[in-house]
């Protein structure tokens, strides 16, 4: 049974792909909310090694924060920071998924849910000439 599945629209290169990669970010995103709000889910274990599901969590504000304010800093003309080279970036992101595991559930919840939107206002300004 074949799938008539256009390349174009999972094409992440491509602004044609836009709204098909966005509608799946944000069916995505509500999954994780869902499981992450049922306070009996935070500290289950994942498939992620030693991360429990506040370190994904974690993991997620940390970068979604860090692409916000890196996307902020260049749409007004300057110069983001670099992140980490490639061979570096998961000591990072453990390292700071690990400093934010103690936050209270409720405010990093809280943090994640504004990254997020705040993201997705950025991701749904975004023209086919940016």
């Amino acid at each position: 049974m074949a799938t008539d599945i256009s390349q174009t629209e999972w094409n992440a290169t491509t602004f044609a792909a836009k709204e098909n990669l966005l509608r799946i970010v944000q069916k995505e995103a509500q999954a994780f909310f869902t499981l992450a709000e049922a306070p009996e889910n935070w500290k289950m274990p994942t498939a992620a090694g030693h991360w429990q599901v506040c370190d994904i969590a974690a993991h997620l504000v940390d970068t979604t924060e860090g692409y916000i304010q890196r996307f902020e800093t260049t749409r007004g003309g300057g110069t983001a920071e670099g992140i980490a080279p490639l061979t570096d970036m998961s000591h990072n992101a453990n390292k700071f998924a690990q400093e934010l595991r103690n936050i209270p559930r409720e405010e990093l919840l809280g943090r994640l849910h504004s990254a997020f939107d705040t993201a997705m206002t950025m991701f749904d300004g975004v023209g086919d000439q940016d």
